[in-house]
C-alpha cells in the first residue's frame, strides 16, 4: 500500500509540475504577445516659448478635443503663496496668514492660450498635472484658490474657454499640493508643502500623441 501511495504522490507531483510548466509557458507567450502588440505612444517635448497645439490630440477622452487651441509657456518659477498673491492677485485676496504662506509651495507656469479654430470646447484644468522630474512621486495640481485670485474672470471654475481667433494675455497658473492641516490647526486650514525639485513636465495631450512641456523652474527671488 505504501508503494502505491508513494507512486501516487509522485504522479500527482509530476502532474502538478507539468501543469505549472504549461502555465508558465502560456504566461510567457502571453507576455510576449502583449509586448509585441502593445501600442507605443509617440512623445513630443516642448520648451519655453514654443507653441504646443492640441490639434488632433486630447488629454482625457475624445470628448476633450479642442482643435485650434494652443499653449506657450514663457516662464516657470517656484514661490510662496504670499509672493504669488503679491505679484499677481487682482482680487481682494492679497495675503494669507496660514503656516504655509511664506514657504515655497507654489510652482507657477506662465502661459498664453490661443484659439485659432472654431471650437467652442473648453479646457479642463483639473486634468493638468505638473510632475517633478527630480522626484517622480511628486505631482502637483492647479491651485484654484490662488488662480481665482490672479484671474478673477475664471474664479470658481475648473475650466475656461478662449473665443475663436483670440490669444490670451499671459496667465499665471499656480500648481500646488493642497493638504490637510496639522492636528492642532483648524479643520478648514490648508497646507501647501514645499515644491520638490525644479525640473518638471506638464502633459497637455495623451493620445494619439503625448505632447508635453519640459520646464526648468527658477526660484522667485532669482527669476
Amino acid at each position: 500500500m505504501s508503494m502505491f501511495s508513494g507512486s501516487s504522490s509522485i504522479s500527482r507531483r509530476g502532474v502538478i509540475a507539468a501543469g505549472l510548466a504549461v502555465c508558465g509557458a502560456g504566461l510567457g507567450l502571453r507576455v510576449k504577445f502583449l509586448n509585441d502588440t502593445s501600442v507605443v505612444i509617440p512623445e513630443c517635448q516642448y520648451g519655453m516659448n514654443e507653441w504646443l497645439d492640441l490639434d488632433d490630440c486630447f488629454l482625457g477622452t475624445e470628448d476633450d478635443r479642442a482643435p485650434g487651441y494652443g499653449f506657450m509657456v514663457s516662464g516657470c518659477s517656484v514661490m510662496t503663496p504670499n509672493e504669488f498673491l503679491k505679484a499677481y492677485s487682482r482680487s481682494d485676496l492679497k495675503e494669507l496668514h496660514s503656516d504655509d504662506a511664506d514657504r515655497p509651495g507654489v510652482a507657477v507656469v506662465d502661459m498664453k492660450v490661443r484659439n485659432e479654430g472654431t471650437s467652442d470646447n473648453g479646457i479642463k484644468m483639473f486634468t493638468w498635472h505638473l510632475a517633478s522630474l527630480d522626484h517622480p512621486d511628486k505631482v502637483y495640481e492647479v491651485d484654484f484658490d490662488l488662480l481665482g485670485a490672479a484671474t478673477p474672470e475664471i474664479a470658481g471654475s475648473v475650466g475656461f474657454i478662449v473665443d475663436p481667433g483670440v490669444e490670451s494675455r499671459v496667465i499665471h497658473f499656480p500648481f500646488t499640493t493642497v493638504g490637510g492641516p496639522d492636528y492642532f490647526h483648524d479643520y478648514e486650514d490648508t497646507y501647501r508643502p514645499d515644491i520638490e525639485g525644479r525640473r518638471f513636465r506638464l502633459i497637455m495631450t495623451n493620445l494619439p500623441e503625448r505632447r508635453m512641456f519640459v520646464l526648468d523652474a527658477k526660484d522667485h527671488d532669482a527669476a
